[in-house]
């Protein structure tokens, strides 16, 4: 599943490539340790704490 939303946001860029673009921005400005984690593991965490 990971694997396809990776190619759907290459192939399609749109709402998900803002969405992880927000979160880049967003961890360059955090602090250590975060700062360190990738939009990935960001948007994994959200998800997780969400479920």
């Amino acid at each position: 599943m990971a694997e396809h939303v990776h190619v759907y946001a290459d192939t399609h860029p749109g709402r998900y490539s803002r969405y992880m673009q927000a979160i880049a921005q967003l961890l360059a400005a955090a602090p250590a340790p975060i700062r360190h984690w990738t939009p990935r593991d960001m948007d994994t965490a959200l998800y997780w704490m969400t479920a």
